[in-house]
Protein backbone atom coordinates (compact mmCIF):
# COMPACT_ATOMS: atom_id res chain seq x y z
CA UNK A 1 0.00 0.00 0.00
CA UNK A 2 3.02 2.44 -0.57
CA UNK A 3 1.92 5.63 -1.57
CA UNK A 4 4.41 8.33 -2.81
CA UNK A 5 3.54 11.60 -0.93
CA UNK A 6 5.89 14.58 -1.79
CA UNK A 7 9.20 13.45 -1.16
CA UNK A 8 8.21 11.05 1.80
CA UNK A 9 6.61 7.72 1.03
CA UNK A 10 3.44 6.47 2.82
CA UNK A 11 3.45 2.93 4.67
CA UNK A 12 0.46 3.01 6.31
CA UNK A 13 -2.15 5.27 7.23
CA UNK A 14 -4.28 4.97 10.78
CA UNK A 15 -7.27 6.96 11.74
CA UNK A 16 -7.10 7.87 14.85
CA UNK A 17 -10.23 10.86 15.95
CA UNK A 18 -13.23 11.54 14.10
CA UNK A 19 -15.93 14.19 15.27
CA UNK A 20 -18.61 16.48 12.54
CA UNK A 21 -15.81 19.09 12.30
CA UNK A 22 -11.97 17.13 11.91
CA UNK A 23 -10.46 13.72 11.45
CA UNK A 24 -6.83 13.07 13.11
CA UNK A 25 -4.62 10.31 11.17
CA UNK A 26 -1.38 9.15 11.87
CA UNK A 27 1.02 7.86 8.98
CA UNK A 28 4.01 5.65 9.05
CA UNK A 29 6.10 7.56 6.37
CA UNK A 30 9.83 6.83 5.08
CA UNK A 31 11.69 10.20 4.50
CA UNK A 32 13.45 11.28 1.41
CA UNK A 33 16.88 9.38 3.23
CA UNK A 34 14.88 6.35 3.50
CA UNK A 35 14.30 7.00 7.12
CA UNK A 36 10.99 5.80 8.94
CA UNK A 37 8.56 8.64 10.78
CA UNK A 38 5.32 9.32 12.15
CA UNK A 39 3.17 12.46 10.63
CA UNK A 40 0.17 13.46 12.26
CA UNK A 41 -2.28 15.40 10.02
CA UNK A 42 -5.54 16.76 10.90
CA UNK A 43 -8.28 17.67 8.54
CA UNK A 44 -10.97 20.07 9.06
CA UNK A 45 -14.07 20.97 7.37
CA UNK A 46 -13.68 23.61 4.58
CA UNK A 47 -14.61 26.97 6.09
CA UNK A 48 -15.50 30.30 5.29
CA UNK A 49 -14.23 33.76 6.97
CA UNK A 50 -16.03 37.45 6.12
CA UNK A 51 -14.93 40.79 6.78
CA UNK A 52 -17.72 43.63 6.94
CA UNK A 53 -17.53 46.79 6.42
CA UNK A 54 -20.35 49.17 6.43
CA UNK A 55 -19.99 52.85 4.41
CA UNK A 56 -18.11 54.75 7.46
CA UNK A 57 -15.42 52.57 7.08
CA UNK A 58 -16.42 50.10 10.02
CA UNK A 59 -15.30 46.73 10.28
CA UNK A 60 -18.25 44.20 12.05
CA UNK A 61 -16.30 41.84 13.75
CA UNK A 62 -16.05 39.37 16.87
CA UNK A 63 -14.56 38.55 19.59
CA UNK A 64 -15.12 34.80 20.68
CA UNK A 65 -13.55 32.80 22.97
CA UNK A 66 -11.38 29.98 21.25
CA UNK A 67 -11.34 26.31 22.54
CA UNK A 68 -7.87 25.79 20.65
CA UNK A 69 -6.21 28.03 22.65
CA UNK A 70 -7.77 28.66 25.36
CA UNK A 71 -9.04 32.54 24.75
CA UNK A 72 -10.71 35.18 23.49
CA UNK A 73 -9.86 36.44 20.07
CA UNK A 74 -10.96 39.39 17.99
CA UNK A 75 -11.78 37.87 14.59
CA UNK A 76 -14.13 36.95 11.44
CA UNK A 77 -17.24 35.59 10.88
CA UNK A 78 -16.47 32.16 10.30
CA UNK A 79 -18.07 29.19 9.63
CA UNK A 80 -17.63 25.72 8.34
CA UNK A 81 -19.10 24.75 4.95
CA UNK A 82 -21.68 22.25 4.78
CA UNK A 83 -22.26 19.31 2.38
CA UNK A 84 -23.91 20.74 -0.83
CA UNK A 85 -23.01 23.87 0.22
CA UNK A 86 -20.71 26.88 -1.69
CA UNK A 87 -18.66 28.63 0.37
CA UNK A 88 -20.75 32.06 -0.56
CA UNK A 89 -23.88 30.43 0.54
CA UNK A 90 -21.55 29.98 3.78
CA UNK A 91 -20.36 33.20 4.31
CA UNK A 92 -24.23 35.17 3.57
CA UNK A 93 -25.21 32.31 6.40
CA UNK A 94 -23.09 32.77 9.05
CA UNK A 95 -22.62 36.97 8.41
CA UNK A 96 -26.43 37.00 9.06
CA UNK A 97 -26.13 34.10 12.24
CA UNK A 98 -23.62 35.62 14.20
CA UNK A 99 -23.81 39.63 13.41
CA UNK A 100 -27.37 39.99 11.87
CA UNK A 101 -25.72 41.12 8.78
CA UNK A 102 -26.92 40.70 4.95
CA UNK A 103 -24.87 42.33 2.11
CA UNK A 104 -25.69 43.85 -1.51
CA UNK A 105 -21.70 43.42 -2.30
CA UNK A 106 -19.57 40.64 -1.99
CA UNK A 107 -15.73 40.13 -2.90
CA UNK A 108 -14.12 36.95 -3.12
CA UNK A 109 -10.63 36.90 -1.61
CA UNK A 110 -9.18 33.97 -2.13
CA UNK A 111 -8.64 30.53 -0.29
CA UNK A 112 -6.61 30.62 2.96
CA UNK A 113 -4.81 27.52 4.13
CA UNK A 114 -3.66 27.66 7.64
CA UNK A 115 -1.06 25.79 9.54
CA UNK A 116 0.00 23.64 6.29
CA UNK A 117 2.36 21.82 8.08
CA UNK A 118 0.10 19.42 9.87
CA UNK A 119 -3.75 21.13 8.57
CA UNK A 120 -6.24 20.73 5.90
CA UNK A 121 -8.35 23.60 6.84
CA UNK A 122 -9.00 25.68 3.89
CA UNK A 123 -11.08 28.72 4.36
CA UNK A 124 -12.70 30.73 1.71
CA UNK A 125 -12.46 34.24 2.42
CA UNK A 126 -14.78 37.02 1.37
CA UNK A 127 -15.12 40.75 1.80
CA UNK A 128 -18.65 42.25 2.59
CA UNK A 129 -19.94 45.52 1.92
CA UNK A 130 -23.73 47.52 0.74
CA UNK A 131 -24.73 46.30 4.59
CA UNK A 132 -28.31 45.95 6.13
CA UNK A 133 -28.80 45.30 10.13
CA UNK A 134 -31.36 42.62 11.09
CA UNK A 135 -31.44 40.44 14.04
CA UNK A 136 -29.15 37.36 14.67
CA UNK A 137 -29.27 34.00 14.80
CA UNK A 138 -26.47 32.31 16.99
CA UNK A 139 -26.38 28.77 17.56
CA UNK A 140 -26.45 27.22 20.74
CA UNK A 141 -23.16 26.49 21.35
CA UNK A 142 -22.06 30.06 19.88
CA UNK A 143 -20.71 32.65 22.26
CA UNK A 144 -19.66 35.82 20.64
CA UNK A 145 -19.62 39.68 21.13
CA UNK A 146 -20.12 41.93 18.01
CA UNK A 147 -16.97 44.44 18.02
CA UNK A 148 -17.05 47.19 15.63
CA UNK A 149 -13.65 48.61 14.62
CA UNK A 150 -12.48 51.26 12.27
CA UNK A 151 -10.29 49.60 9.31
CA UNK A 152 -7.19 51.69 10.21
CA UNK A 153 -7.78 50.98 13.81
CA UNK A 154 -8.22 46.97 12.87
CA UNK A 155 -4.84 47.38 10.79
CA UNK A 156 -3.10 49.00 14.02
CA UNK A 157 -4.00 46.07 16.12
CA UNK A 158 -2.66 43.51 14.07
CA UNK A 159 0.67 45.19 13.43
CA UNK A 160 0.89 46.11 17.53
CA UNK A 161 -0.17 42.09 18.21
CA UNK A 162 -3.33 42.72 19.96
CA UNK A 163 -5.12 40.28 17.33
CA UNK A 164 -3.15 37.33 15.79
CA UNK A 165 -6.01 35.24 14.60
CA UNK A 166 -4.61 34.25 10.81
CA UNK A 167 -7.66 34.25 9.30
CA UNK A 168 -8.59 38.15 10.36
CA UNK A 169 -4.58 39.01 9.52
CA UNK A 170 -4.94 37.65 5.89
CA UNK A 171 -8.23 39.13 5.35
CA UNK A 172 -7.62 42.59 6.45
CA UNK A 173 -3.94 42.76 4.45
CA UNK A 174 -6.20 41.41 1.36
CA UNK A 175 -8.49 44.10 1.85
CA UNK A 176 -6.20 46.63 2.37
CA UNK A 177 -4.57 45.96 -0.92
CA UNK A 178 -8.22 46.23 -2.59
CA UNK A 179 -8.97 49.21 -1.32
CA UNK A 180 -5.94 50.79 -1.94
CA UNK A 181 -5.94 49.79 -5.32
CA UNK A 182 -9.85 51.10 -5.63
CA UNK A 183 -9.23 54.03 -4.30
CA UNK A 184 -6.45 54.62 -7.06
CA UNK A 185 -9.22 53.77 -9.88
CA UNK A 186 -11.28 56.58 -9.12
Amino acid sequence: MDKKYGPWIIKGTKEIYRNKWISLREDSVLTKNNTPEIYASLTAKPGIGVLAIDKDNYCHVVKEFKYGVGKEIIGLVTGGVEKNEKPIETAKRELKEELGIEADEWTYLGIEDPFTAYVNCPHSLFLARKLKFTENNLEDFESLTPLKIKFDELVSKIVNNEITDSHIITVVFKVKELLNRESKNL
